[in-house]
């Protein structure tokens, strides 16, 4: 997809127990592959058990070929991790 024009990537979460840690993402594709991303970001969170909204600042990225528009890698160290996310947009 292309995301041109897109300043951010907004997202909501919280944990169910609260210090859950995460890594979420976009444009995971590399150079190695046929159709690559253009773009990427990441950041690392630990949440909460309230709702708290988080943003990747997309600004100056090229956003014109976007497959992986969302991805989240859970550290949960050999034990089950819940976690709750809503109102994922480009905007």
């Amino acid at each position: 997809m292309n995301l041109t024009g897109a300043k951010e990537l907004e997202f909501w979460m919280r944990g169910e127990a609260g210090g859950e840690k995460l890594k979420v993402e976009f444009g995971i594709l590399g150079n190695d592959k046929k159709y690559p991303d253009t773009g990427r970001g990441q950041m690392e969170v630990t949440l909460t058990r309230e709702w708290k909204r988080y943003t990747i600042d997309l600004r100056g990225k090229d956003l014109s070929r976007v497959k992986t528009g969302f991805v989240f890698t859970v550290a949960g160290a050999g034990r089950p991790v819940t976690f709750f996310f809503d109102e994922v947009r480009f905007k």
